[in-house]
């Protein structure tokens, strides 16, 4: 497990670094309005049913990818994990050290499939938007949350899984559907953001984040309902497991379902 969380903060690492250098920075104002978004909404998360946690961090991915593009987007977000999920939280300093490089590596790997998509090659851009929200912008940008969500939610899906010592697929496959819906609402929240800030749209256009902002908030109250189900299913199954006075049976139910609710190790889903 450490090898696995120290294997993808380097790379992520590895490859951020070099592109900073060749990279033209934004203004430091806008690097520290968004740090301080990504502290906030890193701080402010909800557990997801099957391991892992959800928050709004996509919105201020998305509108940064669309402003700063993927490299300093990624230096961001990966600094606001840390502190926002990490150090505010006072999370083991391993759950910091695998959130930081599984953002870096899904924000990269988003921006990639952007210009791939939008015909730019790898390269990776400065800004995403280039002056047009034509069709294919908005394509290339919906196929870039596609692969930063899948992405996002493999690394911490094989993460929670090794912690958990629960199947891969199992987790990954109970966790996408809830990571997919709310991030695409926080991503869509965040593009309206941008281009507005971008005078890509009007100002009137900010309504159009009171749906999605709801939509995002009611989910993420859903998906902590849920958690506290399945944390409530597990103590029943307990419960009755002590009553059979068999403990040989109540031992191995213990085993079985109180990692669930009380795991070794908690990250990050996204991851979102």
């Amino acid at each position: 497990m450490r090898l696995y969380a120290w294997g993808v903060a380097i790379a992520g690492w590895g490859l951020l670094l070099p592109l900073l250098d060749v990279t033209p920075p934004p203004p430091t104002s806008l690097l520290a309005i968004f740090l301080l978004l990504a502290v906030v909404t890193e701080w402010l998360m909800v557990p997801l049913p099957r391991g892992g946690f959800q928050s709004a961090g996509l919105a201020v991915s998305s509108a940064a990818l669309v402003i700063m593009g993927p490299v300093h987007t990624a230096l961001v977000m990966s600094a606001g994990v840390v502190i926002g999920n990490g150090l505010l939280h006072r999370r083991p300093y391993l759950n910091a050290v695998f959130n930081s490089g599984q953002y870096i590596l899904s924000i990269l790997l988003a921006g990639t499939a952007f210009s791939l998509v939008h015909g730019r090659g790898i390269w990776l851009p400065a800004t995403l938007y280039s002056g047009r929200a034509d069709l294919m912008f908005f394509l290339s940008f919906f196929a870039a949350v596609v692969v930063y969500i899948v992405s996002s939610s493999l690394f911490v899906s094989a993460m929670v899984s090794r912690s958990r010592g629960s199947p891969f697929r199992e987790v990954f496959t109970a966790n996408i559907t809830w990571e997919a819906v709310n991030n695409l609402a926080f991503a869509t929240l965040g593009l309206v953001l941008a281009l507005i800030y971008l005078q890509a749209l009007p100002v009137g256009a900010i309504v159009l984040t009171v749906p999605l902002l709801l939509t995002g908030y009611i989910l993420m109250l859903y998906t902590t309902r849920e958690h506290a189900h399945r944390e409530l299913e597990v103590v029943e199954r307990i419960g009755r497991a002590s009553m059979t006075l068999d403990l040989e049976h109540l031992f191995r139910t213990m085993y079985e379902h109180v990692g669930q609710i009380v795991p070794a190790e908690v990250f990050y889903g996204l991851r979102g």
